[in-house]
């Protein structure tokens, strides 16, 4: 008895059959599956923003600081800062002006 459990036993490891003419399966290899690697995208960066150059003004004949800053829509004060004046009072005619672009002018504080 013994010696016939230890042959079924070894001819199941060695995948020998005791049945002649039995039909052994055939092994069936496992697919291997391939996962794609995904591929990096690149990030959009914005665009810059522009940065607005200032405007050059040629001082015309009868005007004055505080009509060419009301033109360009800025104050007398950051008019005469932006373009280092020492007398805002004093401008003559085809004196440049450099008419900052509204990110140039610094905010001011509000009083409180």
């Amino acid at each position: 008895m013994k010696k016939s459990l230890l042959l079924l036993a070894l001819a199941f490891l060695c995948g020998c059959s005791l049945f002649p003419g039995a039909v052994q399966p055939t092994p069936t290899p496992t697919p291997f599956l391939r996962t794609a690697t995904p591929t990096p995208t690149a990030t959009p960066t914005p665009p810059p923003t522009p940065t607005l150059a200032p405007m050059v003004y040629i001082v015309q004949a009868g005007d004055t600081i505080f009509s060419i800053a009301s033109r360009f829509g800025t104050t007398a004060d950051a008019l005469c800062t932006y373009n280092n004046l020492p007398d805002c009072t004093i401008i003559h005619p085809g004196q440049e002006l450099l008419i900052p672009t509204p990110e140039a002018i610094p905010p001011t504080e509000a009083p409180s």
